[in-house]
């Protein structure tokens, strides 16, 4: 059916966001993350997956989203399709999910890393999430 998108839904923080799957490459448990001297804020480190080296951002940091309440048994990293190997720290994946065009509202205003506002049900309330650009959020990484 054409003008349907599919995204992985994810939480960090008190707030939803969600990536397209077609920039998704899989989605992992947190292992040991090295961290590396005088990175950049948002670079959690580097992480060994399946003997390649991985780069970790934490898009709280870049999003300047509230870290409090961390289930660690729930967060994951979203290994991105990009190009490079790089992988996005998230406080819990939700689901993946088909976006109709009716669900969507411009975000332009909201900053370089919106792509869309999506408006859908998460546990029986209607939640507005933010779609991010992942090539925005990779840059410089």
């Amino acid at each position: 059916m054409a003008g349907i998108d599919k995204v992985v839904k994810f939480k960090l923080g008190n707030g939803y966001f969600a990536i397209s799957v077609n920039d998704v490459k899989e989605v992992v448990k947190v292992q040991n993350i090295t961290r590396i001297p005088n990175a950049p804020p948002h670079v959690e480190g580097i992480m060994d997956l399946r003997g390649e080296v991985c780069t970790i951002i934490d898009p709280k940091v870049l999003l300047n989203v509230d870290s409090s309440e961390v289930n660690e048994d729930k967060q994951r990293i979203i290994v991105l399709d990009v190009g490079k190997s790089v992988g996005i720290k998230v406080d819990e994946v939700i689901s993946v999910d088909d976006v109709l065009p009716d669900q969507l509202e411009d975000a332009t205003e909201l900053g370089e890393y919106a792509k869309a506002i999506i408006k859908d049900r998460i546990n029986d309330r209607v939640e507005l999430i933010l779609w991010l650009d992942v090539e925005k959020l990779v840059q410089g990484s």
